[in-house]
């Protein structure tokens, strides 16, 4: 009875010891049994999503420009005339091309091709003249006999026709002296070379560097300067759209019809650090509104995506220089990598990876697996359709 006593005294203590153990392991595999199950799945109420929605994405850029005449023209004082001009123009003035804008004096050419007019005259008269002669000495000719009176009207009539001769070559000259003098005197008269408006006159210039008149042309266009960065990423024929502070209810379309390939000012010459490249958008419709001098925005459209899908700033995670997005298929998570595009607001394009119509999640939290199941999303979808 003694050792029975002192068996049991051992036996207890070590199954007591093994009952530990089995409830530890048990406790340990239920819990890691559970925290599995919850790190697999994940219940559609906590998630925020959103259907991928397709939008058209526009990337611009603005710039400030001018509104210029397209062609200008400016005139001067010409030494060579020894004369100021009359100015047959006022300022505003609408003239077409070809039409005379200044004549300098022209008397004294003027003079020179009446006189030789007048001695055209002159031995025009004379040939008609010897011509009418001739005519008359031939009908005598006709009713004479005697041979030396023949003769002698034959002498005559050479005479005659040899002194036409050298008038004639004399008119000749004539004719080449006053077209060599009409086209000294059109000379005198400045011509518009195009259609458009008188900008400025000064009929009496301080000094020759000046314009006596300034023409500018009907067509207008938009002048600026753009940074080199800027600059960089404007192309010829980019729409843009035109504003101006001073016409608030109005806009206007044009296109980039030129940027420079060499700067207006270097990088030394601006606040900004950056060397400035000229660019012109020109009008795609008259424009009658926009004076010349007027200070304008011009916003340049540099892309323009129509129908592509967009997410909300939030859906993206950024890791390891990659952009990844959460898209729900078939009630499981999958965390599908991105290229994403333009931006709009607090939408951004995806370029690559997404589908319009796709379920994205919004916001996602830290926790969040790829390959987790979404727990009533079946549920949810109905709610959502």
């Amino acid at each position: 009875m003694l050792r029975l006593e002192q068996d049991k005294g051992t036996v207890w203590p070590l199954l007591a010891w093994w009952l530990g153990v089995v409830l530890f392991v048990s406790t340990t595999v239920m819990a890691s049994w559970y925290h599995d199950q919850n790190r697999s799945a994940v219940s559609a109420e906590w998630l925020a999503t959103a259907k991928v929605e397709g939008q058209t994405m526009t990337k611009t850029l603005i710039a400030e420009g001018i509104v210029r005449p397209e062609r200008s023209a400016n005139f001067y004082l010409d030494p060579s005339k020894n004369s100021r001009p009359k100015v047959l123009v006022r300022q505003g003035d609408t003239v077409e091309e070809g039409e005379t804008l200044l004549r300098y004096d022209g008397s004294g050419l003027e003079r020179q091709i009446r006189a030789l007019q007048t001695e055209q005259k002159k031995k025009k008269l004379q040939i008609n003249h010897r011509n009418e002669r001739i005519v008359w000495l031939r009908e005598q000719m006709a009713s004479l006999e005697a041979k030396p009176m023949i003769r002698t009207y034959e002498n005559e009539i050479e005479q005659l026709a040899f002194e036409n001769r050298l008038d004639r070559l004399e008119l000749d000259g004539f004719s080449n002296q006053m077209e060599a003098l009409k086209q000294q005197r059109d000379a005198l008269e400045v011509k518009s070379p195009f259609s458009g408006t008188v900008i400025h006159v000064n009929e009496h210039p301080s000094s020759k560097a000046k314009p006596l008149l300034i023409l500018g042309s009907h067509q207008r266009i938009v002048t600026g300067e753009l940074p080199e960065q800027q600059a960089a990423l404007v192309k010829f024929g980019q729409p843009a759209t035109i504003t101006s502070a001073a016409v608030k209810d109005g806009d206007w379309q044009g296109k980039v019809a030129e940027v420079a390939r060499f700067p207006a000012k270097v990088r030394e010459q601006t606040k900004s650090g950056q060397s400035s490249y000229p660019f012109k958008v020109r009008f795609s419709q008259p424009v009658s509104r926009l004076h010349q001098g007027y200070h304008v925005k011009v916003e340049i459209t540099l892309a323009n995506h129509e129908n592509v899908p967009v997410v909300p700033k939030q859906a993206l995670i950024h890791k390891k220089q990659h952009t990844y997005v959460y898209r729900i298929d078939h009630g499981r998570l999958e965390l599908r990598r991105v290229v994403s595009g333009m931006e709009k607001g607090e939408m951004t394009e995806i370029r690559k990876g997404l589908s319009i119509g796709d379920t994205i999640v919004v916001d996602p939290f830290r926790s969040l697996r790829d390959g987790m199941t979404v727990t009533d999303w079946q549920t949810e979808m109905k709610k959502e359709g």
